[in-house]
């Protein structure tokens, strides 16, 4: 099961607001790669 941790940082703090961007980004990649890879049977 996955676990979803509700996290809060302060929206001025650049280092934070870069590691999400980059996750969100690395998360979509993600997603429309298996899109992509998903066969239809």
């Amino acid at each position: 099961m996955n676990v979803i941790s509700h996290l809060h940082s302060s929206s001025f703090h650049l280092q934070s607001s870069r590691q999400v961007e980059r996750f969100v980004e690395i998360f979509m990649q993600t997603l429309i790669k298996q899109k992509g890879e998903r066969k239809q049977f």
